[in-house]
């Protein structure tokens, strides 16, 4: 498995949805992990770029199914259940911070990067 950060910043729109959006988001044969997305994510790449995303698999919408819809459906909750003893302590400690950083400011510093694709990492491993 592979993880890639791609800057959406730099790209044009036209970039992003001939280039994520066919490629990715539209592609039936990829397979996107994504937490909480089906009530923002998915809704926004619709609004703002035309996207139509399909093959997602929502870990937050599975935990709230295997929960019984309680209340354990954060994904750091999800990481210690799922994952203990897998991720980086420092990341995770440092959610909380990144999860308020400013994604905009350019270029991301290194451990906002190693933020991003643990993220990710681990999304693919609680599915």
């Amino acid at each position: 498995m592979q993880t890639f950060l791609v800057d959406t910043l730099a790209l044009s729109q036209d970039q992003i949805c001939s280039i994520l959006g066919k490629y990715l988001f539209e592609n039936p044969l990829i397979c996107k992990v994504m937490h909480g997305c089906t009530s923002s994510d998915v809704w926004w790449l619709a609004k703002d770029f035309g996207l139509r995303t399909v093959s997602v698999f929502d870990t937050q919408e599975f935990a709230k199914y295997l929960d019984g819809n309680k209340n354990t459906q954060a994904l750091s909750s999800l990481w210690v259940r799922y994952c203990e003893g897998l991720y980086d302590l420092n990341i995770f400690a440092s959610k909380e911070k990144f999860q308020k950083s400013d994604w905009a400011q350019r270029p991301l510093p290194p451990l906002m990067k190693k933020y991003a694709a643990h993220d990710s990492f681990f999304l693919v491993m609680i599915a």
